[in-house]
């Protein structure tokens, strides 16, 4: 009987001491296991734009239908000061919440853009979140990086490619 209740009394703890471990390796990200993973970014990583981004403009949208309005924001991007406006252009560009450089270059761009007569507001959005308006279709603009979402969902747009170091030069 005594063998019978201290194997019990054992099974227990060891359940005991295994539900505490995995709570305490998994409790809230950036957990251990995320650290391990590599699943949860860290934020200095994300405070650097590296590689090539892509802006891509949604020709289904009111203010991109017209050739006009994308050839004026591409011109902005580029950072060109001969732009020739019709028209009252203003649009919206999403950006994902986690992406500090992005958000960062997006109120510059915003700024310089202000500044040439375009209105432009900046929403920032969940990744997720992100990912499923623009697959519904529902974005005047976004910024993000090259492999953010296939090109083959992007069916009504129009991008063009950033390359971080030309980023870095607008941004300031």
């Amino acid at each position: 009987m005594k063998h019978g209740l201290l194997r019990k009394i054992i099974i227990v703890l060891c359940t005991v001491a295994a539900v505490t471990g995995i709570g305490f390796f998994t409790y809230r990200p950036p957990s251990f296991l995320d650290g391990i993973t590599g699943a949860t970014k860290r934020v200095s990583e994300n405070d650097k734009l590296e590689g090539s981004y892509i802006f891509v403009m949604n020709t289904d949208s009111d203010c991109f239908k017209l050739t006009e309005n994308r050839d004026i924001a591409k011109a902005a991007l580029s950072g060109s000061e001969e732009m020739h406006l019709k028209e009252d252009v203003s649009f919206t560009i999403a950006v994902a919440g986690d992406e500090k450089a992005l958000i960062d270059f997006a109120g510059n761009l915003s700024e310089n853009l202000q500044n040439k007569g375009i209105n432009v507001s900046i929403r920032i959005y969940d990744r997720m979140m992100l990912r499923s308006r623009i697959l519904a279709g529902k974005y005047d603009s976004f910024i993000s990086t090259r492999g953010f979402i296939e090109a083959e969902a992007l069916e009504h747009s129009e991008f063009s490619v950033l390359d971080a170091e030309n980023m870095k030069g607008q941004a300031q």
